[in-house]
């Protein structure tokens, strides 16, 4: 595309090309997703610079580089986005302000007024992210129950939501439900380093928790 001077094109794959690196490598994810971001911002491609903005929030939530994404968001919101841009925008400035800590308030009271239409991949960010940040302040409970249900519904982010309900559920202590979610985390058959690691932690905890502590120990090893 690029060759072609189809700029166009050629950022819509680099967007996809950094969500299929999320689940493997995603500093390098994260790096396609930075390039693409410039060069919109360089044509003055306004609706593709929000687009990758999205992108670039997405992915840097697993790279760990949370406040260049925090920056990425508030430069992008300043704009005044509409429509799934906005919603997808309020929910990553909640996720980063809880996380980089902040208040995600006003954000999480603008999500709550704000319609999906019945697109269930957005109630991702409408409900289950501030069910996910309702566990991060300790009502674990929440997490669980939204992010379950919605598992069921939505394929696309059904590895994020069981892996969220999964930690949830090690943290309230159960190993039963720590089982059910961690079963099916891995009954997916998601592939890539990223993904690999994620699971070998959830499974760590799970032998923490049920005292095989060697086993534990072995898992968290694995997995850094």
């Amino acid at each position: 595309a690029e060759r072609a001077g189809d700029s166009e094109t050629a950022l819509h794959a680099r967007s996809q090309l950094a969500f299929v690196l999320i689940d493997d490598d995603p500093k390098a994810g994260l790096d396609v997703a930075r390039d693409g971001l410039t060069l919109a911002r360089r044509l003055g491609m306004t609706s593709m610079a929000l687009f990758l903005g999205n992108v670039v929030a997405e992915v840097a939530l697993r790279s760990g580089d949370w406040r260049e994404a925090a920056a990425v968001v508030e430069e992008a919101l300043a704009v005044e986005p509409e429509g799934r841009d906005r919603i997808l925008l309020h929910a990553h400035r909640a996720v980063y302000r809880s996380l980089i800590g902040g208040d995600p308030g006003p954000d999480l009271a603008a999500l709550a007024g704000m319609d999906h239409e019945g697109e269930v991949q957005m109630a991702f960010y409408t409900e289950a992210t501030p069910a996910w940040l309702a566990g991060l302040r300790g009502d674990h409970e929440a997490t669980w129950e939204v992010c379950t249900r919605y598992a069921e519904l939505d394929e696309l982010n059904a590895p994020y939501l069981w892996e969220r309900a999964a930690r949830a559920a090690l943290w309230l202590g159960d190993p039963w439900r720590s089982r059910e979610a961690i079963d099916a985390v891995a009954g997916l058959g998601f592939r890539g380093r990223a993904n690999a690691a994620g699971l070998a932690v959830l499974q760590a905890g799970l032998a923490a928790l049920e005292g095989r502590v060697g086993h534990a120990e072995t898992g968290y090893r694995d997995a850094m």
